[in-house]
């Protein structure tokens, strides 16, 4: 039977998602330290490879094939939680970290050893609603749950180490950057409708989206009927040097997520000193107390102002940040009440 000292287990293991990437991170960085196991209902390529060279053991089961997320594939969600027990059922571990939502549930059976991941709380109804109210309350301990608190939640970015990459500033006039999933929370239709507006008073501004997601096609449906769609560009994918290198151009930086997690797009921008214009309570915003970073309400008039007159640029932050040694303690507290 093999043995870890922790168990990861998340419903998508993908390396182009920022709660994901940031797992994977995480479990490449504990796997230095521990003896680690994945078990996960959908895997891509690249993730693949990376976990298997840093000898990390998989346990896999297609389970998601052309789902977009778990809740809106019950049959594949099933199938996983179920797997994920049989396996966990076969296998000897000291702790168990589970990735958001349905697999936090695990806390039913294995409280004593488990850990939770919640990146963000989302917009559910109904049912998910009260879904999204008991995963608050089950795990012994949530890591990163931003948007609401209980007791046993600590908050943390989604990065495990973070060296920020130089940026040598070329900034185009009145480029506007956008990046994130394209997804109702993010509010792309009131940066649409806020873009609009501040167009009449600067006429030269453009708006670079990147991204891809369920609301792709409402997003190009609202830049037409506003009739900016010649000044609107959505990128679906682009390279990390692609990125940065938007990054250098970009006049100002916009993001308006609610709820959001951490947001990493954003904590690099600041860092990068790129001009940003946030939404009040996204953690990345809030926390840096910066004359670049301007804090908004979900309003269209106080966004289009911001966009008319956006902070001055900032300096770029050249110390690494990482949350390793955190990470390492409190995986050491675990292991040790476990002896």
């Amino acid at each position: 039977m093999n043995a870890y000292d922790i168990v990861y287990a998340m419903d998508f293991a993908v390396s182009n998602r920022g709660g994901s990437r940031f797992f994977l991170e995480l479990m490449l960085e504990m796997s230095k330290y521990f003896k680690v196991a994945l078990i996960t209902g959908k895997i891509d390529p690249y993730a693949y490879s990376m976990l298997r060279k840093n000898n990390i053991d998989i346990y896999y089961i297609n389970a998601y094939n052309g789902c977009e997320y778990p809740a809106s594939c019950i049959g594949g969600l099933s199938r996983f939680i179920i797997y994920m027990f049989k396996v966990l059922s076969n296998i000897k571990f000291k702790i168990i970290h589970t990735d958001n939502h349905f697999p936090n549930f695990i806390s039913l059976v294995y409280f004593s050893r488990h850990i939770a991941t919640i990146h963000h709380l989302e917009n559910f109804k109904g049912f998910f609603k009260f879904v999204e109210w008991l995963e608050i309350k089950l795990p012994r301990l949530a890591l990163h749950a931003p948007y609401k608190f209980s007791d046993s939640v600590i908050a943390i970015p989604t990065f495990v180490k973070y060296i920020p990459k130089s940026v040598v500033r070329s900034p185009v006039k009145g480029l506007v950057l956008m990046m994130g999933r394209l997804e109702e929370r993010k509010h792309y239709i009131l940066a649409l409708a806020s873009f609009k507006v501040s167009k009449y008073f600067r006429p030269e501004l453009q708006l670079i989206i990147v991204g891809q997601g369920p609301e792709l096609n409402r997003i190009q449906e609202v830049a037409r009927r506003l009739r900016i769609q010649d000044s609107v560009t959505i990128l679906p994918y682009i390279t990390e040097e692609e990125k940065y290198d938007l990054y250098s151009k970009a006049e100002v930086f916009l993001h308006l997520g609610r709820p959001e997690g951490f947001s990493r797009v954003v904590f690099e921008a600041i860092l990068a000193g790129i001009p940003t214009i946030a939404y009040r309570d996204i953690p990345a915003a809030r926390m840096i107390n910066a004359r670049h970073v301007r804090l908004v309400d979900h309003d269209i008039t106080k966004i289009a102002r911001a966009l008319i007159d956006p902070p001055k640029p900032g300096g770029q932050l050249r110390k690494p940040v990482s949350l390793v040694e955190a990470y390492r303690r409190l995986y050491e507290i675990f292991l040790r009440k476990d002896q």
